[in-house]
């Protein structure tokens, strides 16, 4: 059977159907040659600036959208280290691919062997930087403090799936998270990346076979600090290569939580040998010392203990401190804990305070005074509460409670229950009818024992 020769420009590609037991196939008109870019912008417009180079907007004519194109400056083009570290920034980044770390598309390497450029999706957006100015941080909402809280747990996923490849990204901060117009969020610039680190044991259950650079991919010597000491774990501040594992990015995640919280970096205003020397020592304020505004007693602790001068006292995977975080905001941002040594009465009968108490761990004792006798009305252990009634009410406490033994309690205010359920909830008035019902039959049984 003989075939017509098309024109080259012609494509027979769609299928339309089958007809008598063959496939037909319907010609497409003629392709058109690439398009010239849209009027709003010919020329490639500077859009970052990083400590290699440049990420420049640029129109790609035959797929005819925007895309992001990252260039050397010329000086360091030229220079070998920075020519490979360039390369391996594009590897890595390529091989990452995961829905929270931004594609690339094209690595375009010169005659010589040396790359040019390589380009990646260009991401509308901005970055958490701008939602974690001071001045935002002291306005906003619990609502808005609960998507970025939500856009830190997709960092975490992306920082996780590239620990699972033996990746530690070492330069995480605000400035290099982009959130899309969207909803979209994206860990950037991977330009100081290191690869070759064992993964975690947690990570290693579902780990992809291992990032492939050329070389090894470790372009520094022994005692090289690099990456930002305002979010710089100890052991990279002091540039002990040697101890950069996935906990190094525990660090700087816990650092950023912390300026999601506060307003500022860990390190606060301090630059040049007071920034690297505390860097080195992680002397961070807790966040209650430095930020005006609210603060959940749970995150401060979560990012407290992600940025511990000690590696092994930290999270030890990056999975490990996003579900704190995700148990965080199952459990309520605010609540705080408490602890009480043995003996401590608690709650006094009588008084108005407004706590209520979840044991957490020990014992405790509950009684009150009836006809001048105290009477024993129940012991308490871990995951009991009491105090409830007062969280809606202003009645006096109908009981006394002490601890038997050292008890931790989480404590729940009137305040942090209004947090939690919005004054126009439901539920609240189911609570305060059950609140009432309670107290009604605490003073029918007061009423008959009085009696006997």
């Amino acid at each position: 059977m003989k075939t017509k020769t098309e024109d080259p420009r012609q494509v027979e590609t769609r299928l339309s159907g089958e007809d008598s037991g063959g496939v037909v196939a319907e010609r497409s008109a003629p392709i058109k040659s690439a398009a010239a870019a849209p009027p709003d912008i010919a020329e490639d417009v500077v859009i970052g600036r990083g400590g290699m180079g440049a990420v420049l907007r640029t129109y790609d004519r035959n797929i005819r959208r925007y895309v992001a194109k990252k260039v050397t400056d010329g000086a360091l083009a030229a220079e070998p280290t920075a020519r490979a570290r360039f390369l391996v920034e594009a590897q890595i980044t390529g091989q990452l691919e995961h829905p929270h770390i931004v594609p690339v598309y094209d690595l375009n390497i010169d005659d010589e062997g040396a790359p040019k450029h390589f380009t990646m999706k260009l991401v509308e957006g901005e970055t958490l930087a701008s939602f974690v100015q001071p001045e935002r941080v002291a306005t906003r909402g619990e609502g808005e403090l609960w998507e970025i809280l939500n856009v830190f747990l997709k960092v975490c996923d992306a920082v996780a799936y590239a620990h699972s490849r033996g990746v530690v990204h070492r330069d995480l901060k605000p400035e290099n998270v982009m959130v899309g117009s969207y909803g979209q969020v994206y860990v950037m610039d991977w330009g100081i990346a290191r690869p070759g680190c064992a993964p975690s044991a947690e990570s290693t259950r579902d780990a992809a076979r291992p990032v492939s650079v050329d070389g090894d991919g470790r372009l520094e010597l022994h005692g090289a600090i690099i990456g930002t000491p305002l979010y710089m774990a100890p052991e990279q501040a002091w540039g002990h290569l040697d101890e950069i594992d996935a906990r190094t990015d525990v660090f700087a995640l816990g650092a950023v939580l912390y300026h999601v919280l506060t307003g500022r970096s860990p390190y606060g205003d301090l630059r040049g040998p007071e920034l690297l020397d505390a860097a080195r020592m992680a002397r961070i304020p807790h966040p209650s010392e430095v930020s005006t505004g609210p603060l959940s007693p749970a995150l401060c602790d979560i990012a407290m203990k992600a940025m511990r001068s000690a590696r092994e006292d930290r999270h030890q995977t990056v999975l490990a401190l996003k579900r704190d975080v995700e148990r965080a905001l199952r459990g309520g941002l605010w609540l705080g804990t408490q602890t009480f040594p043995a003996g401590t009465v608690i709650l006094r009968e009588g008084d108005t305070s407004d706590g209520a108490y979840l044991i957490t761990k020990g014992r405790c004792v509950a009684y009150r005074t009836e006809n001048g006798e105290v009477r024993k009305l129940s012991e308490m252990g871990e995951g009991d509460v009491f105090g409830e009634v007062a969280l809606l009410s202003s009645l006096p406490r109908i009981a006394s409670v002490v601890a038997v033994d050292d008890v931790t309690t989480i404590v729940v205010t009137k305040e942090t229950l209004e947090r939690e359920i919005p004054a126009e909830s439901w539920v609240l008035p189911f609570l305060r009818a059950l609140v009432e019902r309670i107290r009604k039959l605490d003073a029918t049984i007061r009423q008959e024992g009085a009696t006997r």
